[in-house]
């Protein structure tokens, strides 16, 4: 699989840390019109008020997916999904999928979902990968697909291989965020 991984530095601005000047997506559009599969992730950028800020890998993704529509998204996580409550919490149960309402665009979560954020994450943590994958499922009925980066899941469905997507049955690794059907 030809893949490429696109720094978002040189050629993307904020502006009070929202998305601004995003030279990066045309080039991602550019590689994926040619058959390459982008990896893109959060970076330092420069921003016209902070001087510079994180700008979050999710972010892009929501704004690349609005330019691309693609079949399907992935968030890489350092665990195997979303839980119901944080992971290292004993009884933590995986989430296999979450649907977000078409009517309303709200997400289906367990009642009392969980969250937390991780002390090396400045970009907003699962909470924010989740309203991101919601944006993305909301604007264009792309699913999303989060997962560990070192899981077969992860490979399975990064691969496309059948039986690996978001109406598929559980398999054990990964959440699908997607439409409700």
């Amino acid at each position: 699989m030809p893949a490429v991984s696109i720094s978002p530095f040189p050629t993307t601005t904020t502006n009070g840390g929202a998305l601004h000047r995003d030279g990066a997506l045309q080039r991602i559009k550019h590689l994926v019109d040619n058959g390459y599969v982008p990896i893109v992730h959060g970076d330092v950028v420069c921003d016209d008020q902070l001087g510079h800020t994180i700008l979050s890998g999710d972010t892009l993704i929501e704004r690349l997916c609005t330019l691309i529509r693609p079949r399907r998204a992935i968030f890489i996580t350092d665990v195997p999904g979303i839980f119901d409550k944080p992971p290292e919490e004993p009884g933590a149960i995986l989430l296999s999928k979450i649907d977000v309402d078409p009517s309303t665009g709200t997400m289906c979560l367990p009642s009392a979902f969980r969250s937390n954020k991780s002390s090396h994450d400045v970009t907003g943590g699962i909470k924010k990968k989740l309203a991101s994958a919601r944006n993305v499922v909301k604007r264009g009925d792309t699913p999303v697909f989060i997962g560990d980066l070192h899981s077969e899941a992860t490979a399975r469905v990064l691969s496309g291989e059948p039986g690996w997507g978001p109406d598929d049955d559980e398999r054990g690794a990964g959440t699908w965020v997607r439409m409700k059907p």
